[in-house]
């Protein structure tokens, strides 16, 4: 019977991806960035977080984290035994298992956590990588299986690689919009059975409530808000303030345009963006023009990553409920309890898309 990777081996996998000389990371950054993929800041910001999360214990960390919580809750796991005990009471159960993962492609590297989760919890990885981000993530997997050749660990950018495959259990993160009748497909064709688990990540953007408003509270508001062009679900598209959005005009400004310089990028707004700064004017809607992004006043309804929307302050839990089910994080600023502002687009390598931490829910099977 195959053994599950030590969570040793993936840290050793891990150092040697981010860091080597020679790691197909190099290679992959420059294909995503020369095929004009994604934005060059970009690819760098998400590989370099990923070096400050993963490389610092963050992963043995997470893996520890959920063991402990699985020993109190009864799987009887020695804690005076090494931290892989985990691993090595679910092995038989664990090397018969193969996790089925479509990965979303609108931000570079954005299914890694997915990736890492199925190694750290020892069952087999299946992955259909996005067309839109092919290199990046493929470019571990390339190494994980070029030094440990027997691991269940296979991918492809085309879902019919896994035709007839029947996986009992899989993961989705992207548009709840597309998910039934993916569903179906993936059901029809035999890559799932009828009867499955799953867990659905459907949410789409964040909001911030900030109760006071500094100059470094503008450049974290700006990175939240442009990183990636907005269209991560941990991305900024809704702002509470007691401020009124004219009150803060000036600072915001001042950090979006230090934010794209510093980014090298283009804030030349699209046609839309443009048209809907001009028909904010002519009907009276307080709006600024941030580069590419427009923030405004008015009645929210997220629905371009460009537009952001400038609220009158309410409650973080009433914002919640205002959002519920395409929400996926309230951040603050200062002294509160919320997820830190600063944090957005820096989270830990354990966070919990759509409240649901990824690790917990693989060993937590009752296949």
């Amino acid at each position: 019977m195959m053994k599950p990777i030590s969570a040793e081996q993936i840290a050793y996998f891990l150092e040697e991806w981010l860091t080597a000389v020679d790691s197909p990371l190099h290679r992959a950054v420059e294909k995503t960035i020369g095929e004009k993929l994604f934005h060059a800041s970009d690819v760098h910001f998400a590989v370099n977080h990923l070096r400050e999360t993963v490389l610092d214990g963050q992963p043995q960390n997470w893996l520890d984290e959920v063991q402990n919580e699985e020993t109190n809750h009864g799987l009887g796991t020695d804690l005076t035994q090494p931290q892989n005990s985990l691993r090595e009471v679910q092995n038989e159960k664990n090397t018969l298992r193969t996790i089925l993962c479509l990965h979303a492609g609108n931000l570079p590297l954005v299914g890694f956590q997915d990736v890492l989760a199925v190694l750290l919890s020892g069952v087999g990885y299946a992955g259909k990588l996005s067309r839109k981000d092919p290199y990046l993530l493929q470019s571990f997997i390339d190494l994980v299986r070029k030094r440990y050749p027997d691991a269940n660990f296979q991918s492809s950018v085309d879902i019919s690689a896994f035709q007839n495959r029947q996986f009992q259990e899989w993961m989705f993160a992207g548009s709840e919009g597309s998910l039934r009748q993916l569903e179906r497909e993936l059901v029809s064709r035999q890559i799932i059975v009828p009867q499955h688990r799953a867990l659905r990540r459907t949410a789409h953007f964040s909001a911030a409530c900030i109760n006071e408003f500094k100059s470094s509270d503008a450049r974290d508001l700006m990175e939240a808000v442009l990183r990636y062009g907005g269209k991560g679900c941990r991305s900024v598209a809704l702002v509470y303030s007691y401020l009124a959005l004219e009150e803060v005009a000036p600072m915001l400004t001042e950090a979006a345009n230090e934010w794209f310089h510093q980014n090298k990028l283009d804030p030349k707004p699209l046609p839309f963006v443009r048209y809907r700064k001009a028909y904010n004017y002519a009907v009276g809607v307080p709006s600024l023009l941030l580069g590419s992004h427009l923030m405004q006043a008015g009645v929210a309804s997220p629905d371009h990553p460009e537009i952001v929307y400038w609220q009158d302050y309410q409650s973080p839990i009433q914002v919640k409920m205002n959002y519920s089910g395409i929400l996926q994080e309230v951040y603050g600023c200062g002294n509160t309890e919320l997820t830190p502002l600063n944090l957005a687009q820096r989270p830990p390598i354990n966070w919990k898309p759509d409240g649901v931490d990824t690790l917990r829910w693989i060993v937590n099977s009752e296949f």
